[in-house]
């Protein structure tokens, strides 16, 4: 049992240290990468995973990120358009 979790340890610990620095400090937790990983999505049209990560940041305070929300929101990009929740 020790041995399966040293692996699963090590193996997500590898894969951590293989992304780049920003990734891995939004994946670690950081509001403001997580913010800056939600902008390069939004800026490439992925608005699934800007609000995935624009979330991540925004119930952490950061007010950058809870204004993209709000504009996901009422756009209704990469989530169901809800004028309520956009407010």
């Amino acid at each position: 049992m020790f041995g399966l979790l040293l692996v699963i340890i090590v193996s997500v610990a590898g894969w951590l240290l293989s992304l780049e620095q920003p990734k891995r400090s939004a994946y670690l937790g950081d509001d403001v990468s997580q913010y800056d990983l939600a902008l390069n999505y939004f800026n490439e049209s992925d608005y699934p995973n800007a609000f995935k990560w624009a979330e991540k940041a925004a119930t952490k305070g950061n007010a950058d990120a809870q204004i993209m929300l709000c504009a996901l929101y009422y756009e209704g990009q990469g989530v169901e358009q809800d004028y309520s929740r956009a407010f």
